[in-house]
């Protein structure tokens, strides 16, 4: 089945089907690990703001933005790192 909208952050679509985006995938990877240290929302709009990271539309990270992405993938961090394993190795 084809799918239609926005893919969460982190994937892209490729003829239909969500697939890791690289760049993207490592910034999921930082904020969970950074959450999982106890850091704050805001922490990690900051810290990504202060590396030089945006987000997908270019700008700035806000902690609503950080916050979208934790309880999107919050728990899946294990998942996340076999697929990038994967599409580094594939």
């Amino acid at each position: 089945s084809r799918h239609v909208g926005v893919s969460p952050y982190g994937y892209a679509r490729l003829r239909g089907k969500l697939v890791v985006d690289p760049n993207e995938i490592e910034i999921v990877r930082l904020i969970l690990k950074l959450r999982q240290t106890g850091k704050t929302l805001w922490d990690i709009a900051h810290y990504l703001n202060d590396l030089g990271h945006k987000n997908r539309r270019g700008t700035a990270w806000e902690h609503s933005l950080v916050r979208n992405i934790i309880n999107r993938h919050e728990g899946n961090l294990e998942r996340i790192e076999e697929e990038i394993w994967e599409s580094v190795n594939s």
